[in-house]
């Protein structure tokens, strides 16, 4: 039997298996006729994207799919989350005008293209969209940091160790791109969620591929076959996406996300959500279910960054809740619990034998890239501070890893270097500025409706978590445009709450 029908088997089959477990949970937040389309898309385009032998034919059968989903979705911004990371990041060059690419395509492009876009033209058109369509200042300076970044990047080097020039179809390229993936989609969820069913609708978007993709870490851990590898080799991309990934004897599980960190970020995003949404699950069974196989699937990532988030986002939680002291005392002791079962089980070791501060000595030379890469960063910032430097990677070829790349693992250093304090102060006002509105939504939300409070206490933990994470490599963009662009929409629920009277819904 091929090896990509072995794949697509078994990924299938797990995937079933938690659809049908989490079904009835799903419905709480979300229409079942929603639940059910969104299901079977994934299932098209998990199937499309096995048996495709390129990028071009996985597109012939996933446009006509998406744009079906998207028309006929009561929530397109929740599909859209629902299928974003249904098969790897693979970015494909899409060659123009004589040109090697204009736009490089991959599944989060035509997502937008297919369904959010749509979206935004049939709202428009009927009237759902009109008052809330004006531009607020978030808006403005994050579409001001998106222009800016499409000017000011990091300038790839050609085969002689010379950056490749810019012109003006690059800034164009990174224009388009931006406003199609990261603007767009942003625009969409942060003026579709701002009702209740809505913004539990677009958690639960979050909170189910989460769960699927945790059955498929652990799979792959245990087995050490990674499931979703075939895919950019099929497509003839495989030297753009990763490889297998160990950590001592352990292999790294990457599941759909392309990526080790990028799955324990993934991750941490839905156990976040799943800390709110647990609370208007009845089944104890369930609750307990869904917790553990999300924690299982955080360590199958074996990822330290991700792991100190998902406490981050715990303990954030925690203190967010009505009655905070308490709160944080209650999870304070479930940590030391849960500290005390891992150092007994046999995950204790494993764990212990990648932390420096429990002396563990794996991998530790990544610590030592960190430190060396800051360190020559903060060489290059002093040098250009205001817009950065543009051509630092042939400042940098001592730091190439094995890779044959300068692995830039820490966000906040990348956006230094390449757009400068200009760039990070864009970024930092924007992320900022929407955190303080969805910490003060809580605010106002959680007495009136404390269900709903826990919701944006999740979404605010998760930005919280995101941005301390940052530091560390492993989040997507795209993942923290939504989440940003959600946090906007629950402060515009919570407008509603300021002047209604105190009262707990459980």
């Amino acid at each position: 039997m091929p090896l990509n029908l072995k794949d697509l088997i078994v990924v299938l089959f797990l995937s079933t298996i938690v659809f049908i477990l989490i079904k009835r949970t799903a419905l709480i937040f979300c229409n079942e006729r929603d639940f059910i389309r969104r299901r079977n898309a994934y299932y098209v385009l998990s199937c499309a994207a096995f048996l495709s032998p390129s990028f071009w034919v996985y597109a012939i059968v996933a446009v006509p799919a998406l744009w079906m989903v998207g028309r006929r979705d009561t929530n397109p911004g929740a599909a859209y989350l629902f299928l974003l990371y249904v098969v790897p990041p693979v970015v494909v060059p899409t060659p123009i005008f004589g040109m090697r690419s204009f736009i490089d395509f991959n599944n989060q492009l035509l997502l937008s293209l297919l369904v959010v876009i749509p979206a935004m033209w049939r709202r428009k058109k009927s009237g759902a969209l009109s008052n809330a369509s004006r531009m607020q200042f978030v808006d403005w300076i994050f579409l001001v940091f998106g222009i800016l970044s499409s000017v000011l990047y990091l300038h790839v080097l050609q085969s002689n160790g010379v950056p490749y020039p810019s012109t003006f179809t690059d800034f164009l390229r990174h224009v388009v791109v931006f406003m199609i993936v990261g603007f767009a989609p942003y625009f969409l969820l942060s003026r579709t969620s701002s009702s209740r069913q809505a913004m539990l609708d677009y958690a639960a978007a979050f909170l189910i591929p989460g769960v699927v993709m945790s059955a498929i870490a652990i799979f792959e851990t245990l087995k050490g076959w990674l499931l979703y590898e075939v895919i950019p080799e099929y497509w003839g991309v495989a030297s753009s996406i990763t490889s297998f990934l160990m950590r001592g004897n352990s292999l790294r599980a990457m599941a759909s996300a392309g990526h080790s960190l990028a799955l324990g970020y993934l991750l941490d995003v839905a156990f976040g959500i799943w800390l709110a949404l647990s609370h208007y699950v009845p089944s104890r069974l369930t609750r307990v279910a869904i917790s553990v196989l999300l924690m299982l699937g955080l360590f199958a990532a074996y990822s330290r960054g991700p792991w100190a988030c998902a406490v981050l986002i715990y303990f954030a939680f925690a203190i967010q809740k009505p009655n905070a002291l308490s709160g944080f005392a209650k999870a304070l002791v479930a940590a030391v619990a849960m500290a005390v079962v891992l150092a007994l089980s046999p995950l204790g070791a494993k764990i212990a034998a990648v932390v420096p501060f429990l002396g563990g000595n794996v991998d530790v030379e990544n610590i030592y890239y960190r430190e060396r890469l800051w360190d020559r960063i903060w060489m290059l910032f002093q040098g250009s501070p205001l817009l950065g430097d543009q051509f630092a990677l042939s400042k940098m070829q001592d730091l190439r890893q094995g890779q044959g790349i300068v692995d830039f693992v820490n966000g906040y250093a990348a956006e230094m270097v390449s757009a400068g304090s200009v760039g990070l102060g864009l970024f930092l006002i924007f992320t900022l500025a929407i955190l303080l509105k969805t910490l003060r939504a809580v605010r106002a939300t959680k007495l009136a409706d404390r269900q709903l409070g826990m919701v944006g206490a999740g979404l605010s933990s998760c930005i919280l978590g995101t941005l301390f994470l940052w530091a560390f490599g492993g989040p997507t963009e795209v993942t923290l445009w939504a989440l940003l662009a959600l946090g906007l929409g629950f402060s515009h629920i919570a407008a509603t709450y300021r002047a209604m009277p105190a009262k707990h819904t459980s």
